[in-house]
């Protein structure tokens, strides 16, 4: 099936040429046209038989045909929609019954059980009553004769009492009365005079345990007061000792401080003394080995000249120079030996110094440190 608009595209399709037509043009495809609405009677406005005008005989019979094949197939298709509507009338039909029906049962459900509850009351209320009158009654009248009978028998007491008041007026006279008041108030004076007694001693007997409990807090008390006076005489004697040794404390490094102080002076007094002394023997040292170097310089140019044979003593003999370059040996030993005693009173200095650094480090001191 095809819907009505693609149909009147179809049958728009132009026809092709005829064969005593030039194929000179290729062809080229066209867009269907717009297909044009209808009014009514099925007629377009373009002609008053429905058919544009202009169109060949065997464009409008496949158009025709088209459209006599959509208005089949429409009223196929409204066929089936009227017997869908049938059906669907039926169904909610059979479904309204349906539901009528089951209202109906459900209605008579309810009837019927409204019925039974109705009847289980009956029954129950029948039941209960026969409960009531052969078990229940019988006890609440057993009940409400002994009430009776309870007030009865007060109601007797009371008319007995007072019949006994009246004849205990007629018997006893005004005189017996008041020997029995007298009687009655001596026996009643006698019950307060024990309980007074006993009220007295157990007063007693509390002063006494109050007396005891007084002498034994007291005990406890001094007891608690000496052993806490005795604690606080310890903690005094500690910190009394605590303290005295803190001072012997001060009091020694103080004095130690002080010892500090003077073995340092003393020691670099000492080292002062020292360095003098050394620095004067260093003195005298190198003045002693100026002059042997000048006096070495004095034999080698004794020796050159000895040996030169240009010079005043070309005539000499060998024995001459031999004795100069003897000389100059023991001038040369006696500068070695020089050398080393300054080399070792060198050596001792740097003890000296070394001693005065230590003492300077024992007195707390901290030398300074020297670039070389």
């Amino acid at each position: 099936r095809r819907p009505l608009g693609a149909a009147l595209a179809v049958a728009a399709v132009p026809a092709p040429p005829a064969q005593g037509s030039s194929p000179s043009l290729p062809l080229v495809p066209q867009p269907p046209p717009t297909p044009r609405p209808l009014v009514a009677g099925g007629s377009s406005p373009s002609s008053p038989s429905g058919v544009p005008r202009g169109m060949p005989p065997r464009l409008r019979e496949l158009r025709a045909a088209r459209l006599s094949e959509e208005l089949a197939y429409t009223m196929a298709d409204l066929g089936k929609v009227r017997s869908l509507h049938k059906r669907n009338a039926d169904r909610r039909r059979r479904e309204a019954d349906a539901a009528r029906e089951k209202e109906r049962r459900y209605q008579e459900l309810l009837a019927r059980q409204k019925i039974r509850e109705e009847a289980a009351t009956r029954i129950q209320a029948a039941v209960r009553r026969m409960w009531v009158v052969r078990f229940v009654l019988p006890e609440v009248a057993d009940a409400y004769r002994l009430k009776l009978l309870e007030a009865g028998r007060v109601e007797l007491a009371g008319s007995l009492m007072s019949l006994r008041h009246t004849m205990h007026g007629l018997l006893y006279l005004d005189d017996h009365v008041e020997r029995a008041a007298t009687r009655i108030q001596a026996w009643w004076r006698g019950v307060l005079a024990v309980r007074v007694v006993s009220v007295l001693r157990i007063r007693r007997k509390m002063e006494e345990v109050h007396e005891i409990m007084g002498r034994a807090a007291g005990r406890v008390q001094a007891r608690a007061r000496g052993l806490r006076g005795r604690a606080a005489c310890r903690r005094m004697r500690r910190e009394m000792e605590e303290r005295r040794l803190k001072v012997e404390r001060e009091e020694h490094e103080r004095m130690v401080r002080m010892v500090i102080k003077l073995q340092t002076w003393v020691r670099c007094s000492h080292a002062k003394r020292e360095a003098n002394r050394r620095r004067k023997r260093r003195s005298k040292e190198l003045a002693a080995a100026l002059d042997g170097s000048q006096m070495l310089r004095a034999t080698s140019e004794n020796v050159r000249r000895s040996l030169d044979p240009r010079g005043s003593n070309h005539a000499s003999s060998p024995a001459a120079a031999t004795a100069a370059i003897s000389a100059s040996e023991g001038d040369s030993h006696a500068q070695r030996g020089a050398a080393g005693a300054d080399r070792k009173g060198g050596g001792g200095g740097q003890k000296g110094v070394h001693n005065g650094r230590s003492g300077h480090h024992a007195a707390g001191h901290t030398p300074r440190r020297k670039r070389a």
